[in-house]
């Protein structure tokens, strides 16, 4: 409460006005006449001390506390500029080494996207094999099926041949070969096919 005293104070008097309690009072917004009153003391009390302290240190004393208080507030600002300088400094490298890293981030994200690429292409070309290789497969079925189909073809006509020739060289009067329904049906030998 004090320092809200005080600062009404200060206040009614840079406004020319007397800082009675029920001035203060109001200043601050509340509070009993008998705690303002007490605070409002306190604080005479200590503008009084402090008047009496300024009007009793001889000269010499008021410089050589000047000349110290000097050099206290000159070191304290080379210290506060010491510690801005080491902020600066310490943003700064960080700064750096943050860009450092953020190329390196980058190198590596090109890398990938070029190891994307190459993989895309590498699966196209492996989709494209597979289906080549699927046609040829259908291709060299379709081939093996028919050679297959021929040769069926060609062993049955074999063995309709042999079946000729094997009748044709019987002695005349051998008894002949039964016919089978295959050879009754197509007198004639078939056109081997090529």
């Amino acid at each position: 409460m004090i320092e809200k005293v005080r600062a009404a104070m200060e206040r009614l008097e840079a406004s020319g006005k007397h800082p009675s309690v029920r001035a203060v009072r109001d200043a601050i917004g509340g509070g009993s006449l008998t705690d303002v009153g007490n605070a409002i003391r306190q604080v005479k009390q200590e503008r009084d001390r402090l008047k009496a302290v300024h009007s009793e240190l001889p000269q010499t004393l008021k410089d050589k506390v000047s000349l110290l208080a000097l050099d206290l507030w000159s070191e304290a600002q080379e210290r506060a500029s010491r510690a801005i300088e080491d902020v600066r400094l310490g943003c700064e490298l960080r700064a750096v080494a943050a860009e450092d890293q953020a190329r390196d981030v980058l190198r590596d994200i090109d890398e990938a996207e070029r190891r994307i690429t190459e993989l895309v292409a590498d699966l196209e070309r492996a989709r494209r094999h597979h289906a080549d290789l699927e046609a040829s497969e259908k291709a060299a079925s379709n081939r093996a099926a028919a050679a297959e189909a021929r040769a069926a073809a060609l062993g049955a006509e074999i063995k309709r041949m042999t079946h000729l020739l094997v009748g044709a060289k019987k002695p005349k009067g051998a008894a002949k070969p039964a016919v089978n329904d295959k050879t009754a049906a197509n007198p004639k030998p078939a056109e081997a096919t090529a």
